[in-house]
């Protein structure tokens, strides 16, 4: 063998010795997050049935709260405000 071709098989040699785990790494980390996806899906499609059934049982709730919204309206008149004046008011709702 050359000198020259030795040099290269060393030089990829050690390039593989860098380059191989990394891509391990990253394979793993992909092979990871997916297994992640799995549980968090579950989880989604569980929490659809049980949103249903709360649904099921806060829709009494809505007819007092739109009462209570219908009243709040007429109290405040149905004038808009400006963004100006609901950025000043959300202003005085952080600083307190």
């Amino acid at each position: 063998m050359s000198a020259s071709r030795l040099t290269l098989l060393v030089c990829n040699q050690a390039n593989a010795a860098v380059v191989l785990p990394i891509c391990a790494a990253i394979l793993l980390v992909l092979a990871g997050a997916g297994v992640g996806l799995v549980p968090i899906g579950a989880l989604v499609l569980a929490g659809f049935p049980a949103a249903w059934a709360a649904l099921l049982f806060l829709l009494p709730l809505l007819i007092p709260l739109s009462i209570v919204g219908a009243i709040v309206a007429i109290a405040h008149g149905r004038r808009g405000s400006s963004g100006r004046q609901q950025v000043f008011f959300i202003g005085r709702l952080l600083r307190y």
